[in-house]
């Protein structure tokens, strides 16, 4: 991933953590639309990588050296992206579901709120992440139009 992109996207987990802490945002009753944002933003992801596979633009991505990561190619960024996405869905499923298990354990108010503000830190890595893929294929996609 780029610099600026690790950045907005650690400001934006931290903002979201320290905000959901600050204001004692409960986790449990959006656990099950995280879930699902989750599961289309997978469905998104394996979308996505299944119509690069094999085409003339992959080709095309996998011949150009990246400007920012001289080390890499376009193909290559792009599939840190996916990976990072990929791991933020699968973190924002299994913090959902943990929230959706019925317990009869009473545990602390503080790991309850500490839990619930960094579960709201995940979802928005989700959301920001799902927004950065999308916009870089609907302006890849512009690209090869013209």
């Amino acid at each position: 991933m780029y610099k600026r992109h690790k950045r907005q996207l650690s400001i934006c987990v931290m903002a979201t953590t320290a905000m959901a802490f600050m204001f004692d945002w409960d986790f449990t009753p959006i656990a099950e639309i995280a879930v699902t944002v989750a599961s289309i933003a997978m469905g998104v992801y394996i979308a996505a990588v299944s119509a690069l596979l094999g085409s003339q633009y992959a080709k095309d991505l996998k011949g150009t050296t990246d400007r920012e990561l001289p080390s890499k190619t376009l193909l290559g960024v792009l599939a840190d992206y996916f990976r990072c996405a990929g791991f933020s869905c699968i973190m924002l499923i299994l913090t959902s579901c943990l929230f959706l298990i019925p317990s009869n354990i009473i545990f602390p108010p503080i790991f309850l709120k500490v839990g619930s503000s960094l579960s709201y830190g995940v979802f928005s890595s989700n959301i920001f992440l799902l927004w950065l893929i999308l916009f870089f294929l609907v302006n890849s996609l512009g690209k090869s139009v013209k």
